[in-house]
């Protein structure tokens, strides 16, 4: 059924290419919703095609000039690559030189489809960069209610529709979530974990929170994204939500515009009531569902949150932690040596696989990205880089990572565009 998805996006593509008209809707498709592809009786990540897709047409466009911040990006995902193989070598002598190069070859698509894409979408207008990403997060937002809902009512219908575009070999489906309980605890909308869907919804929180233009749709876009982001259930978007929140009013405050005054003012009053009376909050949630009284209690419980990742004996990273602390310098590779699950957290997922030499390439480059955007006074920007990084957290989302794939092209390319805006 994803194979559907892609010739009907491909051919708008072509169409809109020989039309001599503006594809960035067509880009952040490919690269923020990317089904998969069954081939016999495995699934592929659709990532693949959308590789050769996008090396096929910045090809033809004849795009010679590649944008600064998506070079140093695409030179930064290549020195953590040689990282990860000098810490392999170096580590994890004993396991198989296919199993890396595998890894190697899955890692290597993200720079290719992320320069492609720049050097693609360097040749688009600013705002029209804007418009098609917003475009695509309208339509992410209608697309996961629609699952939700129907993970609701018809779970099993729902289950069967969303696994014949987004199976995955390696992951829990939604096939496979019912056979533990006949229905949906969690919501998952069309990916196969919850902290997934926490995880774009926050980002979709921030970009319409950020909107300027059509205020009326923000508003029912916003309250989409609540209920979406709520039945997710997922602590990433709970906590990220609660400081966004919390942000969104001082960041907007002007003392002069009456109705940012009132609205900085309604918006920190919720909060302060929210923390006042949360045990009244959490007992009367608790009646109606106790997943989700106890989800909204890990607001104000840092240590209830990250204890399930983060807990040095019990946590899922404690296994990574342990290796780490014995090769911080340059890692294992990013390949499992005594069987500990390689997940959860950007931090610890990339100091195991290249120690902290890759997490200084990876920080030095959104240090650079970061200052970009407060030279430019990029509020939404900012914030989203904001978010971005709490993600990390929760999910290692900071490179190599399909879930914020179309993000990063997002935001190095209006850094790229400043540039040649500033130069003609």
């Amino acid at each position: 059924m994803g194979l559907i998805y892609y010739v009907a996006l491909f051919i708008s593509l072509l169409k809109d290419l020989k039309n001599s008209k503006s594809i960035a809707t067509q880009i952040f498709c490919m690269l923020l919703v990317i089904p998969t592809i069954q081939i016999g009786n495995h699934w592929y990540s659709g990532q693949y095609i959308v590789m050769i897709v996008l090396f096929l047409v910045a090809l033809k466009m004849r795009t010679r000039y590649l944008g600064q911040y998506t070079s140093l990006y695409v030179a930064m995902c290549a020195l953590v690559i040689f990282s990860y193989c000098v810490g392999f070598l170096i580590n994890n002598a004993e396991a198989s030189m296919i199993s890396l190069l595998t890894s190697v070859v899955t890692l290597l698509k993200y720079p290719l489809i992320i320069g492609c894409s720049g050097l693609i979408l360097l040749r688009e207008d600013t705002k029209a960069i804007e418009k098609s990403f917003g475009t695509t997060l309208k339509i992410i937002v209608i697309v996961n209610l629609v699952a939700v809902i129907m993970q609701m009512l018809t779970p099993s219908i729902a289950a069967k529709i969303i696994d014949s575009f987004f199976y995955n070999d390696e992951a829990l489906n939604q096939i496979d979530s019912l056979a533990q309980g006949g229905r949906y605890i969690r919501y998952t909308g069309i990916y196969n974990y919850p902290a997934i869907l926490g995880s774009i919804m926050l980002i979709c929180l921030i970009w319409f929170l950020f909107e300027r233009n059509d205020k009326k749709w923000n508003k029912v876009y916003l309250s989409a994204i609540l209920i979406i982001g709520i039945s997710s259930m997922s602590k990433t978007f709970y906590l990220g939500c609660a400081v966004i929140l919390a942000l969104w009013p001082l960041m907007n405050f002007n003392s002069r515009n009456l109705k940012s005054f009132l609205g900085a003012g309604v918006t920190l009053v919720i909060i302060a009531g929210t923390y006042m009376y949360q045990q009244e909050i959490y007992l009367k949630l608790k009646s109606i569902n106790a997943y989700l009284a106890f989800y909204f209690s890990c607001i104000f419980d840092l240590n209830k949150s990250l204890s399930t990742r983060y807990d040095t004996a019990v946590g899922n990273t404690a296994p990574m932690l342990k290796m780490i602390k014995e090769h911080f310098i340059i890692g294992y590779g990013p390949i499992s040596v005594k069987g500990e699950v390689i997940q959860d957290s950007a931090f610890m997922v990339i100091a195991h696989n290249g120690g902290i030499i890759a997490i200084i390439l990876i920080f030095v480059f959104y240090a650079h990205l970061l200052i970009n955007k407060c030279r430019l006074k990029k509020k939404r920007e900012l914030v989203l880089l904001m978010g971005f990084f709490m993600l990390g957290w929760a999910l290692p989302v900071w490179i190599f990572s399909p879930v914020t794939l179309g993000l990063i092209v997002y935001l190095n390319v209006l850094s790229d565009k400043s540039i040649c805006d500033v130069w003609g």
